[in-house]
């Protein structure tokens, strides 16, 4: 069973648990963070969620997840990093992007800086059946189908983030 922190709608935590899959109270929402990992050529390392995934099976997307009780945001973020594709982020470097919140959630937007090969990756079996390196052109490509990626309602912030923030 995988409990969350319940936060209220102005980010802060209520003392309150939340469990995955129950019915979150109005008023309240759990805390998630979304992971972008960038290289040296400014491309985006993207995974294809697992097959037996409840929520979009087979679909790309950013690595992420719910930040579990005790958790702040940036324990979230290195621990899914480490569990989906076995990085091991450099907090240092990476940005903080954007928060937004949704329906019961608050989720974190990070990018992280990261010049591996896809070969070298650890794949959580459960989570993840692949990852590539894309083009901020292919990224802008998928937007709109649902049947290919993940369709983030910031994805046009994101890139205008990326487009005021090259590699350097």
């Amino acid at each position: 069973m995988e409990l969350w922190d319940a936060y209220d709608l102005m980010r802060r935590r209520t003392g309150g648990t939340l469990v995955r899959d129950e019915a979150i109270p109005e008023g309240l929402c759990h805390l998630v963070v979304h992971i972008w990992y960038r290289n040296r050529k400014g491309e985006l390392l993207v995974q294809r969620r697992a097959l037996s995934r409840q929520l979009m099976p087979g679909v790309w997307a950013c690595t992420g997840g719910s930040v579990t009780k005790g958790e702040d945001s940036i324990q979230g973020l290195i621990r899914e990093s480490t569990e989906e594709m076995g990085i091991v982020p450099d907090v240092e470097k990476t940005a903080f992007v954007l928060s937004f919140m949704w329906e019961d959630g608050l989720t974190d937007v990070y990018l992280v800086p990261f010049d591996g090969e896809v070969s070298d990756l650890h794949l959580q079996e459960e989570e993840v059946m692949d990852a590539k390196w894309i083009t901020l052109e292919e990224l802008r490509s998928y937007i709109g189908r649902e049947d290919k990626f993940w369709q983030y309602p910031y994805l046009d912030m994101l890139l205008g983030y990326l487009k005021d923030h090259p590699v350097q």
